[in-house]
């Protein structure tokens, strides 16, 4: 999923990538400027934070969380769907919650 950023200028676009990786992009070019690496228990951990659909917040934040049919769900995240509160600006993971597995019965 990518969405726009106010973080990274009015043309940069942020997509989740496997790995808790985050592109940063150009809208305009659609070339990727740099790539963010998000980890949970900080810098050089091999705990990669489960990135997925992103929602930009205020304050140089992004929340995000993986759904359970999307590519980027892993099996360590079965109990449960990540909320991730990403903090942009310092490249972290500022708080993770797991939530009970929501199932839309439509």
């Amino acid at each position: 999923t990518a969405t726009f950023s106010p973080t990274f200028g009015p043309e940069a676009l942020i997509a989740s990538r496997p790995g808790g990786r985050l592109w940063v992009a150009d809208s305009r070019s659609g070339t990727v400027q740099t790539t963010l690496r998000f980890h949970r228990e900080g810098p050089g951990s091999d705990d990669r934070a489960a990135l997925g659909r992103l929602v930009p917040l205020s304050g140089g934040k992004a929340l995000s969380w993986v759904r359970s049919e999307d590519p980027a769900a892993t099996s360590d995240v079965g109990a449960g769907t990540p909320l991730v509160l990403l903090d942009l600006q310092a490249i972290a993971v500022s708080r993770e919650w797991l939530l009970p597995q929501v199932v839309d019965a439509c």
